[in-house]
């Protein structure tokens, strides 16, 4: 089932998006070995030739407003987290035993960003087979708790803007001084959550400088991320969920830029 919700969103000819995720996480799957996972890796081989294991990612259950948790557990060896990736290393899913998730990045200059529209489709299939080979290897089936969306984008010199005091034009909130004595900041880090829907989830804001390794050029990373609750355990809750938090990330940028 796919949901996507528009509700007239505002729309970008060429926005600055370079990253984005679309991911749940649910009830550690404890019987999920690597074996299984490499059985899982071979249906979707055929789409992501390429894979590696890094280290595993800590939950990411919201809290603060939301009510913080405690979680203590002893492991006789470190989580692993497993990456397929593209031949064109534009799309990767993770997977681990608590996460899934489905990244599209855009590796060169001519990767036009699909549209949330067609990367729900994505990952949703994704997501479907995994279950499905869950059910067919006789493992428990995800109980998922959360859901989240996260937008990157690069705001590069001499392309949005072309000097420190053109922040403000396109970043409001980068206005922090009259100018009577102060000048505006040189450089500087903006981060800050809003509440969705009372404690349902947060959308998380971020705005600092840092060194894109693709071309070694110091740009502006804005990043917004919806990181939410899910209403039920299961797909529709987590695609409810993944369509809030888009309309929320682009509203959000919206009304957060010129």
């Amino acid at each position: 089932m796919v949901s996507i919700v528009t509700r007239n969103l505002p729309e970008y000819s060429r926005p600055p998006v370079i990253e984005t995720v679309l991911g749940v996480e649910f009830e550690p799957i404890r019987e999920l070995s690597p074996f299984h996972v490499w059985q899982f890796y071979s249906t979707i081989r055929s789409g992501f030739p390429r894979q590696q294991t890094v280290p595993a990612l800590p939950s990411n259950i919201p809290t603060g407003t939301l009510g913080a948790s405690i979680h203590v557990e002893l492991l006789s060896q470190p989580e692993l987290r497993y990456w397929f990736t593209s031949e064109d290393q534009t799309r990767l899913v993770q997977l681990q035993s608590n996460r899934f998730i489905f990244n599209w990045r855009k590796v060169s200059g001519t990767d036009a960003y699909p549209r949330y529209s067609s990367l729900l489709p994505e990952f949703l299939q994704l997501w479907d087979g995994f279950h499905s080979f869950l059910e067919h290897e006789g493992l428990v089936t995800p109980t998922i708790r959360s859901a989240e969306v996260t937008y990157v984008n690069h705001l590069e010199h001499g392309r949005e803007y072309q000097s420190v005091a053109d922040l403000p034009k396109i970043l409001p909130f980068w206005q922090l001084t009259s100018g009577e004595f102060l000048p505006q900041p040189s450089n500087g880090l903006f981060n800050v959550r809003f509440p969705i829907n009372g404690e349902q989830g947060h959308l998380e804001v971020v705005l600092q400088p840092v060194l894109r390794n693709a071309d070694i050029q110091n740009v502006l990373q804005f990043q917004l991320s919806a990181l939410g609750f899910v209403s039920t355990p299961d797909l529709q809750g987590a695609t409810e969920w993944l369509d809030i938090g888009h309309e929320w990330i682009v509203r959000g940028f919206t009304e957060l830029t010129s």
